[in-house]
């Protein structure tokens, strides 16, 4: 029963998809919106005054919604060159002296060791030679 029950989950995961969600939640939406217009004006409720106050409630949720947007990009590029430092220092660690001077070309190419980078390798010993 229980693995039954795994596979349902599973396959609801997989037609659960963020455009469903998305749909399903315009969808219940914007009836809750014209709902909440009708029970807000009782007496005077008009198209025209519904869709003045509709739009003044968009740019409200637009400005949200751009912030929401900067603020996960941000951390989106700061984890992305968090990786791609990680990946360097990775590099540098390399047998192959060839992989070594590709990582040193682009850790100042990036401006990595202006910013310091922390970078805690031996390199006594290392074949930099090109």
């Amino acid at each position: 029963m229980f693995s039954r029950l795994a596979r349902m989950v599973g396959s609801l995961g997989e037609w659960l998809t963020i455009g469903r969600v998305g749909v399903f939640l315009l969808l219940l939406a914007v009836p809750g919106g014209i709902l909440n217009y009708l029970l807000n004006h009782p007496r005077g409720a008009n198209w025209l005054g519904m869709v003045e106050e509709f739009y003044a409630n968009l740019s409200w949720e637009l400005t949200g919604i751009a912030v929401t947007i900067l603020l996960i990009d941000r951390l989106y590029q700061r984890a992305e060159m968090k990786r791609e430092q990680n990946q360097l220092l990775h590099q540098l660690h390399s047998h192959d002296h060839n992989i070594v001077l590709q990582a040193l070309d682009l850790l100042p190419a990036n401006g990595w060791l202006e910013e310091g980078i922390p970078i805690t390798l031996n390199l006594a010993d290392a074949n930099l030679r090109r």
